[in-house]
């Protein structure tokens, strides 16, 4: 503010009329408006900027965040499948981005060789497997049958030896022959009778050790038969590549 002390000299001129209130007016209105001018400068206040707003309805919806950026991806499982014999591609079942199974066939590979290979031995492991049952239930090799001729003769020659000795001892009892025939007559059913417990023991080891070589043998071919027919069945399976896993095909 101006200082209120400032002395204001008015200056008339020697012909004016003027009264006094109008000499007072005079010079208290310069004063006033200089008063008033240097206050006006100081107070004016700065002009606050300008702010521009957009007004929306409110609206009742969900807020997601989303944050993008840069990242390296790993599989949980992965798996490279290379199949395990050399032939040419007949026909692949997926593309690139084709979601499978496991064990969902992917490609197949030429087999025709493989699958005539499978059938025979699978005819040969028939074969070994109708062997077995004949070894194990109704043949008998040659020499059970030798066996058993021996035997039935033996029984024959000890059925026709107790007979004369029997005859023998009737007669010895009546007094027709003498006690000498009676013993060579004993001797030679003796003799029969060992040869025919010999003959029924020797038929007896040879159907066991018989049966037991033909039927060792009939399984030993039937094993064999068998361990062909699968090696046989998985060669061919390796003709089809199959996925281990569940997944996307991504080459």
């Amino acid at each position: 503010m101006p200082d209120h002390n400032v002395k204001i000299k008015c200056r008339f001129r020697h012909g004016g009329r003027l009264n006094g209130r109008a000499m007072v007016l005079a010079c208290i209105l310069p004063a006033l408006c200089m008063a008033l001018e240097g206050c006006s400068k100081k107070a004016e206040p700065e002009a606050a900027p300008t702010v521009r707003v957009q007004v929306a309805v409110a609206e009742k919806t969900s807020i997601q965040h989303k944050v993008s950026g840069d990242a390296v991806l790993y599989p949980l499982n992965q798996a490279s499948m290379v199949p395990k014999i050399s032939a040419p591609v007949v026909e692949y079942f997926v593309n690139r981005g084709s979601h499978v199974q496991a064990g969902e066939v992917l490609a197949r590979l030429e087999n025709k060789d493989l699958t005539a290979s499978a059938t025979e031995n699978k005819g040969g492991f028939e074969q070994a497997q109708a062997a077995y049952q004949t070894a194990t239930k109704e043949t008998l090799p040659e020499e059970v049958k030798k066996a058993e001729l021996d035997l039935k003769g033996a029984k024959e020659t000890l059925d026709a030896q107790q007979k004369l000795y029997d005859n023998r001892r009737a007669l010895f009892q009546q007094g027709a022959i003498s006690r000498k025939e009676v013993d060579d007559a004993l001797v030679t059913y003796t003799q029969a009778k060992n040869t025919y417990e010999l003959a029924h023991q020797h038929l007896h080891s040879v159907q066991t050790v018989a049966r037991q070589q033909d039927v060792k043998a009939a399984t030993g071919q039937l094993t064999a038969a068998q361990g062909k027919y699968q090696g046989a069945q998985a060669q061919l399976s390796y003709s089809e590549i199959r996925s281990p896993i569940d997944g996307v095909v991504t080459d």
